[in-house]
């Protein structure tokens, strides 16, 4: 298949100066890009350096134009390229040409998705001694800034819809699939407020009973029933249950009270 040959074509590092002006008639399968994309594209290759190479036939230009153009305006004298073979005809040029199109047709959730990685891939103290913020790496990408912050919650929040939305998936969401970013964050957000409310409630519920004072004859004992019952529990066989989550808190205070009343009638 044309792809594997093209994945076995090694990347070479050459001179700039080295591709032909004139560009080779497969690139015309591809329409250029706009301004605004062509913007993009500098920021991005000034950013993170030239992540993708040029295809070149015989020094000709089949895919890569505009990143091409916007490396001179960068000043760089070097380029990466992949060098299809001499004899490859026009037509599987042309077919190389529509592929790497096809692969650049990224909608808004993977141009987001993209930035994401390129911000991590960088570390702060990079970012910040190049003066680079999250509005640089959303508009080097063609993504907007709300956009790129909500990729960047599902990414620190849900690993694998991350990975999903990248590869161009849709997320299934009350019975239907979407990719939208911030419908996406706003269900996470949902899920994360009614499991702190959940825990809160539990935390709140444990601290009340934390401390515990008893009255057995006329002597008052104070203890802390949870941390009592945990290290009980690890010692006494009557307290001890393979599942841990089906103990519970009340069954913690009545192994408690026994241990205590059976304690208190040995001193009697």
């Amino acid at each position: 298949m044309l792809s594997d040959i093209i994945r076995e074509i090694k990347i070479e590092k050459i001179k700039i100066n080295r591709l032909k002006d004139k560009y080779d008639s497969s690139s015309d399968i591809n329409p250029t890009i706009g301004h605004e994309d062509f913007e993009s594209l500098i920021l991005s290759i000034n950013n993170q350096g030239q992540n993708d190479p040029i295809y070149i036939w015989r020094n000709a230009i089949v895919d890569g134009r505009a990143r091409t153009e916007a490396l001179k305006q960068l000043g760089v004298k070097f380029v990466y390229v992949r060098k299809l073979p001499h004899k490859m005809g026009i037509e599987e040029r042309e077919e190389v040409a529509r592929m790497k199109e096809t692969r650049r047709h990224l909608t808004p959730t993977q141009k987001a998705c993209k930035a994401v990685l390129a911000y991590y891939n960088v570390s702060a103290s990079v970012r910040k001694s190049k003066g680079l913020n999250q509005e640089s790496y959303a508009k080097a990408s063609g993504a907007s800034k709300a956009n790129l912050q909500n990729a960047i919650y599902i990414y620190k929040n849900n690993k694998q819809w991350f990975d999903l939305l990248l590869d161009g998936k849709k997320i299934e969401y009350k019975n239907n699939l979407t990719d939208s970013l911030r419908i996406l964050v706003a269900h996470l957000k949902e899920e994360k407020s009614l499991q702190d409310k959940i825990n809160n409630e539990l935390d709140e519920e444990l601290y009340m009973s934390d401390i515990v004072e008893e009255v057995y004859h006329n002597k008052n004992y104070v203890y802390n029933k949870v941390l009592m019952g945990i290290e009980l529990g690890n010692k006494e066989n009557a307290f001890k249950n393979p599942d841990a989550q089906q103990v519970s808190i009340q069954d913690v205070i009545k192994f408690l009270q026994h241990k205590l009343i059976d304690e208190l009638n040995k001193e009697d």
